[in-house]
C-alpha cells in the first residue's frame, strides 16, 4: 500500500558533519504531529563518518521509515544540493534544518503548521533560535533581538533588513517556483530562498525557541567578516538581478550600492533607517532621491577625474 503523501517534507542537507548529524536527524524524527511528514535528507558526498551515522540513525530510530536518503556519488556543491533536496519534497509545507543544527521542541512542526493552515496570507513561518557557540555555550538569538523582532513582516522588511532568518526555524509553503540556476551561484542561498518564497505572502516570526543554531561551523558563518561582506554582496546582486518584484530589486540594488560606498554598517546600524526603508511609500521616494545623489556624485567624480 502506497504510504499517504505528507503534509510537511523536512529538507535537510549535509557535507562532513558526523559530529553533528545525528541530533539533527533525531530532533526531526522525534517531532509529534497530527499529520505525516518525512525527512528529504541529501549528503553530498561527505568524506567522513556521515553515511555510516545517518544509516545507523535511520535504522535505529522507530521512525526511520520516514527519511528517504540520497547520498551523492559526486560532490554538488551546497545550494546544488540544497536544490536537488527542495526538488524532492512533496509536501505542501517544507520545513528547513542544516545538518549542524537542531530542533529542541517536539511539537515544533505542528505550532507552525497549525499557523500557516490558519493563515493564508503567510507564505513563511520561523520561530526564535538558541545560539551555540563552539565552546559550548548557548545564548538567545542576538541578532533578532538586537536587529530585527516584529512579529510580522514582508518582503520589504527582509530586503531592507537582511537576514534576519534562521534556517533551522523556517517553515513555507511549498508553491514557488523551481529554482534557477542563479540560485546556484548564490553565496547565500538561504537568503535567497527566502526572498523568493516571501514574494507570494507575509512572514510570521513565533516567539518561541525551538531550534539550535550552531555558529562558526557552518559555511557562512565560520567566516571573517570581511569574507561575509563580500558573499553578501555578491548574493544581493544575484536577487536584485532575478527577484520579479521591482521595488524589492530598486531596494537591493540601493544596498548594493551602500556596500559599495563602505556605508552598509552604518545603515544596518541604524534601526531607524531600517524601518523606514522596510515602508513601500517610502522606498520610491528614497530611490529617487539616492539616484539623483549617485548621478551628481558620478558626475563630479568624471568632471574632476576622482579616483575612489
Amino acid at each position: 500500500m502506497d504510504k499517504p503523501t505528507p503534509i510537511v517534507s523536512v529538507c535537510m542537507i549535509t557535507y562532513n558533519q558526523a559530529e553533528f548529524i545525528q541530533q539533527a536527524i533525531i530532533g526531526v524524527l522525534n517531532q509529534k504531529c497530527n499529520f505525516e511528514f518525512e525527512l528529504i535528507l541529501s549528503n553530498d558526498s561527505s568524506k567522513d563518518q556521515s553515511n555510516q551515522i545517518i544509516l545507523n540513525t535511520i535504522k535505529n530510530h522507530p521512525n526511520g521509515g520516514r527519511v528517504k536518503y540520497f547520498f551523492q556519488a559526486n560532490n554538488l556543491g551546497m545550494n546544488k544540493n540544497l536544490k536537488f533536496a527542495l526538488e524532492n519534497c512533496s509536501g505542501k509545507y517544507v520545513a528547513m534544518c542544516e545538518g549542524d543544527d537542531y530542533w529542541i521542541d517536539t511539537l515544533k512542526l505542528q505550532k507552525q503548521v497549525d499557523f500557516l493552515e490558519a493563515n493564508d496570507d503567510f507564505a513563511l513561518c520561523f520561530h526564535s533560535v538558541d545560539v551555540l557557540f563552539q565552546d559550548g555555550s548557548i545564548v538567545k538569538d542576538f541578532f533578532i533581538k538586537d536587529v530585527f523582532d516584529k512579529s510580522d513582516s514582508t518582503i520589504y522588511d527582509l530586503a531592507a533588513f537582511g537576514n534576519y532568518i534562521h534556517t533551522p526555524s523556517v517553515v513555507f509553503r511549498n508553491n514557488f517556483l523551481k529554482l534557477s540556476d542563479n540560485f546556484i551561484k548564490s553565496p547565500i542561498g538561504d537568503y535567497y530562498l527566502w526572498i523568493l518564497i516571501s514574494q507570494h505572502g507575509k512572514i510570521k516570526k513565533i516567539s518561541e525557541v525551538m531550534a539550535t543554531y550552531r555558529i562558526g561551523v557552518g559555511y557562512f558563518s565560520s567566516k571573517s567578516e570581511e569574507d561575509r561582506a563580500f558573499l553578501f554582496l555578491s548574493t544581493l546582486e544575484l536577487i536584485s538581478a532575478n527577484v520579479e518584484n521591482r521595488t524589492v530589486s530598486q531596494v537591493l540594488k540601493c544596498k548594493i550600492d551602500a556596500l559599495k560606498f563602505r556605508k552598509l554598517p552604518h545603515y544596518l546600524r541604524n534601526s531607524h533607517f531600517n524601518d523606514e526603508f522596510s515602508n513601500p511609500k517610502f522606498i520610491s521616494s528614497f530611490i529617487s532621491i539616492k539616484t539623483l545623489i549617485l548621478a551628481i556624485f558620478e558626475k563630479v567624480k568624471r568632471r574632476y577625474k576622482l579616483i575612489f
